[in-house]
């Protein structure tokens, strides 16, 4: 039985996509992601160009791209505001054999970006507020399947089957930062810039499984899982720039420090049950129980050192940008590490992990803005977000594992001192994945977990961009 216990405590850790693709009957879901470094991008032209604006000398933006640039920008006394609303899908494919598609859906605002420049200087350089929503998943599915189903081997025929999956998740990462930058040279054709960014990440996952089984002689057995944890963590991390401006071409690096760890704070409750099942498959019926709660465990959460350089091209109407950007490896570590407990039944020793890390990413786009007229611009962009899951070590903080492509365009005009933009961003990408369980095939004689075979899903965006800024 300790075999088996083990083997549900890593096994059914915490949520992913393919796990919840059971039977999606009801639920509601917030889509964004969380093994993606460039879905989100900010600022109101920045937004438009798809955030290809490292060495582009833009707006307030710079805050986050690249804090050299924004010693270059003109005017000191900008507000910037940009407002998405954003309607996302993920669609599950050859799921349990149903002959239609499962997929969610939902609309709402996406994660922006809220910059201000003050008149104060400190060292010659410039001063400049920033807040903005960095990682954002929300996510609350349901499974529920009830049919006659040939579960224990031992009795023939069809027994009743009762399973119901629950997950959710509510994760949010927000960045509050504090720039200086200052422009050199004798027309101020060099900027050098930090910002300094406290960095607050929460999340609270819960996943439970319950299957419920009786024979036709009336004799009842049951499986249940659940994880609910819960954690928050403080950390810092810099942003260094340099940007160079010429007449018609302007560059620009930027580099992003790992994050250092302040403190945080967690806890973790697990339930691991078996009644009456045949968990081995040797023939008899086990039962067992492990559950084990722990509170105000230590929690410690990475983000990795990434480089990013950038630069722009004016020719006649048209201005070229272009911008990569490489993100380092995170080695696996524990957010959490909780204490080893024992199960209520045979006193087996167990422990549960919470595993996270980080694959190399590397991610390019390319922009455009081509004049229409005097003060109006349209713009366009295609960038790649390459997922920095895990191949081969497992997170059980990763929900997301796809690579995801963004087209982006809009129109960015002047009005009375009043930088308006318009534009939209479709976002796409898939992965295959393998269900942690399978309520549509779970026996005895083929694996309590069912056959867990490959399913496909999909995600898709749209992003409607609505910004502003304006001198005050």
């Amino acid at each position: 039985m300790k075999t088996f216990l083990q083997e549900i405590i890593f096994k059914l850790a915490t949520t992913t996509v393919a796990a919840l693709g059971l039977v999606l009957v009801s639920g509601t879901v917030a889509f964004a992601q969380d093994s993606n470094y460039w879905s989100q991008q900010y600022g109101t032209r920045s937004e438009l160009l798809g955030g290809t604006v490292v060495g582009s000398i833009v707006d307030l933006s710079a805050t986050y791209y690249n804090p050299g640039a924004l010693g270059i920008i003109d005017d000191p006394e900008v507000l910037l505001s940009a407002q998405a609303f954003q309607y996302q899908s993920i669609t599950v494919k050859d799921l349990i054999a149903l002959t239609e598609d499962i997929q969610q859906t939902r609309f709402g605002t996406a994660p922006s970006l809220f910059a201000v420049m003050i008149k104060t200087r400190v060292q010659g350089g410039k001063i400049a507020f920033s807040v903005l929503t960095r990682m954002q998943f929300k996510a609350r599915l349901v499974a529920r399947l009830s049919r006659p189903q040939d579960v224990i081997s031992s009795v023939p025929g069809n027994e009743s089957l009762v399973g119901e999956a629950i997950a959710e998740q509510d994760m949010n990462e927000n960045w509050f930062g504090l720039t200086w930058a200052r422009a050199y040279g004798a027309g101020s054709e060099h900027g050098v810039g930090a910002t300094t960014y406290l960095v607050y990440r929460g999340q609270r996952t819960r996943s439970q499984t319950n299957v419920e089984i009786v024979d036709a002689t009336d004799t009842g057995g049951s499986l249940g899982f659940v994880d609910d944890y819960n954690y928050y963590h403080y950390r810092l991390l810099w942003k260094i720039g340099y940007a160079r401006e010429f007449n018609k071409v302007s560059f620009g690096v930027a580099l992003t420090t790992p994050g250092v760890g302040l403190f945080g704070s967690g806890s973790a409750y697990f339930n691991r049950s078996i009644i009456n099942l045949d968990a081995n498959n040797d023939g008899s019926r086990d039962s067992a129980l492990a559950a084990n709660e722990q509170k105000g465990m230590s929690a410690e959460y990475k983000s990795p050192l990434s480089v990013a350089a950038g630069a722009k091209y004016r020719f006649m109407d048209s201005i070229i940008h272009i911008t990569g950007e490489w993100f380092n490896n995170i080695d696996p570590y524990e957010v959490m590490s909780p204490d080893p407990f024992s199960d209520q039944v045979s006193g087996a020793t167990l422990r549960r992990s919470f595993v996270a890390g980080a694959e190399n990413v590397f991610n390019i786009g390319i922009g455009v803005d081509y004049r229409l007229r005097e003060k109006l611009v349209f713009s366009g962009a295609f960038t790649t977000d390459f997922s920095f899951a895990p191949d081969s070590t497992g997170s059980d903080h990763l929900v997301t594992n796809w690579d995801i492509y963004h087209v982006t365009m809009g129109l960015a005009g002047r009005i009375h001192g009043l930088d308006l933009t318009l534009g939209g961003d479709y976002a796409w990408g898939s992965a295959p994945q393998v269900p942690i369980i399978d309520l549509g095939s779970i026996s005895d004689s083929g694996g309590l977990f069912g056959n867990r075979g490959e399913i496909e899903v999909v995600y898709r965006r749209l992003k409607i961009i609505v910004g502003f800024a304006f001198s005050f």
